[in-house]
């Protein structure tokens, strides 16, 4: 573990120009699967500074997995929200949980790890409840499975089990 001061990653994002090559590069992959932007230039510019800082650092450290404070320390330092940057990173094989989460970070490296680096992680909290296997309860569950959704963009295209089990609770996927 190699613990970092969140100001220290913010005062790096903070650095990186606009016009960086990286930012810039960071940012229309931001929005590249996007159907409809509802935030601001700014928003996205910053978003895509900090993916950089947080890759940049990533690198430097050597690390095979991170956790990392984000809510409400990034909004309140950046204004914006990092669950789609995290899952940006978790996509790109840098593994990186939400809200300091280090054994949601450590069971996405022994998942990833166990796939030989061959499957997108993603951990969620999953809100278990008595019953689980009736559809009613699949449901509830499925909608208040987490509590963030640091998730990479791939895992939104629908495999064949997500299609059976929604199908199976009544839920279609659109």
């Amino acid at each position: 573990m190699i613990p970092a001061e969140l100001s220290d990653v913010v005062r790096a994002a903070q650095g990186y120009a606009d016009d960086d090559e990286r930012v810039r590069h960071a940012r229309a992959n931001l929005t590249a699967n996007m159907a409809e932007i509802t935030v601001s230039e700014h928003y996205l510019v910053n978003a895509a500074r900090l993916e950089v800082a947080l890759a940049d650092y990533w690198t430097r450290a050597r690390l095979s997995a991170m956790a990392v404070q984000c809510w409400p320390s990034i909004q309140a330092r950046m204004g914006i929200s990092m669950c789609a940057v995290y899952g940006r990173l978790t996509e790109q094989g840098l593994l990186t949980a939400c809200e300091t989460d280090v054994l949601g970070a450590l069971a996405m490296l022994v998942s990833f790890q166990s796939t030989m680096g061959h499957t997108v992680q993603h951990f969620i909290d999953w809100t278990i409840q008595r019953d689980f296997l009736s559809p009613r309860r699949i449901r509830q569950s499925l909608e208040n499975a987490y509590h963030t959704w640091p998730a990479s963009f791939s895992i939104s295209r629908p495999s064949w089990w997500s299609k059976r089990l929604l199908a199976f609770v009544g839920m279609k996927f659109s």
